[in-house]
C-alpha cells in the first residue's frame, strides 16, 4: 500500500475499534477483518497507542481488571519461559564440563599409565599426593557425569529433544 492510498481513521472510530477489541475477547485479526480495516498492522498500533486502561476508551472497571489479569498471566508464563531457557543452557554448560572431565580422565589415564576409572589397587596409590589429588577430582568428575546424564535424558525427553 503506497502511501498516497493510505487509510485514515478518526480517532473515535479507533476508540470504537477498541472496545469491541477489549470487550469480546476476540482476536486481533478477527476484529480488523470484522471492522475492515486496510491492514493488520493498525490495530496493535492503536492498542499501544491507547492502553486499556486509558480514560479516553471509557471501559467498564471489570473488563479493566479482567485484561490486566490476563496480561499477568502471560508475564508468568513469559517467566516461566525465561527460566526454561537458563535451565536448558545451564544443562549444555554442564554438559561442555562433563565432556571437559572425561577428556581430562582420557588424557590422564594416558600420561600415568593407569585406569582411573577401574577400582585402584595397591601399587597404584603409590604416587604423589598431587597425583593422588588428581585422581579424587577426576572421580568427582566421573561421579557428576553419570548424575547429570539421567538429567539431559529427562530434559531431552521432556523437550523432545533428540
Amino acid at each position: 500500500m503506497s502511501k498516497s492510498e493510505r487509510m485514515y481513521y478518526s480517532e473515535t472510530f479507533k476508540l470504537e475499534v477498541l472496545r469491541d477489541y477489549y470487550s469480546s475477547g476476540l482476536s486481533k485479526y478477527f476484529i480488523s477483518k470484522k471492522w475492515n480495516l486496510k491492514s493488520l498492522s493498525y490495530l496493535p498500533h492503536w492498542i499501544k497507542c491507547y492502553p486499556i486502561d486509558s480514560e479516553v476508551l471509557s471501559l467498564p472497571e471489570s473488563t479493566i481488571k479482567k485484561l490486566q489479569m490476563k496480561q499477568e498471566e502471560k508475564s508468568r508464563e513469559e517467566l516461566l519461559q525465561e527460566e526454561v531457557l537458563n535451565l536448558r543452557r545451564a544443562l549444555e554448560m554442564e554438559k561442555l564440563r562433563s565432556r571437559a572431565f572425561e577428556k581430562l580422565i582420557e588424557i590422564t589415564e594416558e600420561k600415568e599409565g593407569i585406569s582411573i576409572l577401574k577400582k585402584a589397587g595397591a601399587k597404584q596409590w603409590q604416587v604423589s599426593a598431587k597425583s593422588i589429588r588428581m585422581k579424587i577430582w577426576i572421580l568427582f568428575a566421573a561421579c557428576l557425569a553419570r548424575v547429570v546424564r539421567p538429567i539431559i535424558r529427562i530434559r531431552n525427553r521432556w523437550f523432545h529433544l533428540p
